[in-house]
């Protein structure tokens, strides 16, 4: 078992996702790039704790900078 998984770290690398969170952070880093937002934007990820949000960040970063 991967250090990542046994300590409960967020993932870095949408290569080793196991729960499906890749393809969402994908389509969030779509919807990011192609937004037209002058004034700025904001998004909200919300879920209960150990639920993914800092992994589902960290992959659309990795997306973002693709």
């Amino acid at each position: 078992m991967s250090d990542e998984l046994k300590y409960d770290t967020p993932l870095h690398d949408p290569e080793h996702d196991i729960l499906g969170r890749k393809k969402f952070a994908e389509t969030l880093a779509k919807s990011i790039i192609g937004l037209e937002a002058a004034q700025g934007f904001v998004y909200g990820l919300y879920g209960p704790w150990g639920s993914g949000k800092s992994t589902v960040i960290n992959f659309t970063e990795h997306y973002l900078e693709e």
